[in-house]
């Protein structure tokens, strides 16, 4: 059984149980699901380190020491959560609530308040869901191809923060993202931003996420037009949207695409707009919200580290 299977399908009241227990015994967890290192070897001397506990209450409360040159090191050294200033505990339930898209400024600083009253900061809290994302889009790079052969593949391109009929308050130039989705199986996807929605562009990325032998649908927009031609024994058909929904001599359709951007754009209209410079990194995170169901984020999201 994987070790991870202890963080899969848990709740609040459970990760609270396990959090609460000696941190000697959370780190040896951590280590179990190689999040931290289970070994390490002195820098300075090339000695190996052997396990310590503090002497005084202080996080981690335990680490790494060369009997050598008497060098100590964290716990978390070399690993993901050494990036954070953070408890790992306070990490671990920011990451929970990031995963089930609970973690808003609000709550999150009432969760972590200390008994002296300090809390996380607004800038620290930004960073780590900045982290937590990055992680998503890792995630979601590792993924395989989407389709192949007798899979359908539907793609098509969207736009974010466009002005409806060229009225409201003027906004940043607004962002295309490409992406396309299984039909018949909604987790497998895939939405990338993309400066241009030229041929040279879109026929790259198709290459790149979907699979060979896969049947595309689309609509009708040039781009798309030598798909046949990538030599990737692709079938494509297209829906012409300004007269129809679905082709009806062919079935072609893109409805579950069109799905799909309503839930990309979603988390979008409730922050009431993302900064340019951080889109790629919330569709990604979306993207990954979407692969995995919110029981099993949290468990995806450690592996994924």
């Amino acid at each position: 059984m994987s070790p991870f299977s202890f963080f899969d399908s848990i709740n609040r009241a459970k990760l609270e149980k396990f959090l609460d227990l000696p941190m000697p015994i959370i780190i040896g967890q951590l280590r179990a699901c190689h999040l931290l290192r289970s070994h390490l070897t002195c820098p300075k001397c090339q000695v190996p380190c052997v396990e310590y506990s503090k002497l005084r209450p202080a996080f981690p409360g335990c680490g790494w020491r060369c009997n050598k040159c008497a060098i100590t090191y964290s716990a978390l050294r070399d690993s993901w959560f050494s990036r954070v200033r953070l408890d790992v505990r306070m990490i671990l339930r920011l990451l929970y609530s990031f995963c089930w898209e609970q973690a808003s400024l609000r709550s999150v600083k009432n969760e972590l308040r200390a008994p002296d009253g300090s809390t996380i900061s607004n800038q620290s809290f930004v960073d780590y869901l900045g982290f937590f994302r990055e992680v998503c889009w890792l995630d979601n790079e590792r993924q395989q191809k989407i389709g192949g052969p007798g899979k359908v593949v539907e793609i098509d391109e969207t736009a974010f923060s466009k002005r409806k009929y060229n009225r409201g308050k003027r906004m940043a130039a607004q962002q295309w993202v490409f992406g396309g989705v299984e039909r018949g199986n909604k987790t497998k996807l895939f939405a990338i931003p993309v400066a241009k929605r030229d041929a040279a562009t879109l026929l790259s990325l198709i290459k790149y996420h979907i699979a060979d032998g896969t049947e595309i649908h689309s609509d009708c927009w040039a781009a798309y037009n030598k798909i046949s031609t990538l030599g990737r024994s692709y079938t494509h058909l297209t829906v012409n949207h300004s007269l129809t929904f679905k082709c009806k001599k062919t079935g072609a359709c893109t409805n579950a695409v069109e799905g799909m951007w309503q839930k990309l754009k979603l988390p979008h209209k409730v922050r009431y707009g993302t900064h340019r410079s951080q889109l790629s990194s919330h569709v990604a995170c979306a993207v990954f919200f979407i692969r995995h169901e919110k029981e099993h984020r949290f468990r995806a999201i450690l592996e994924s580290i």
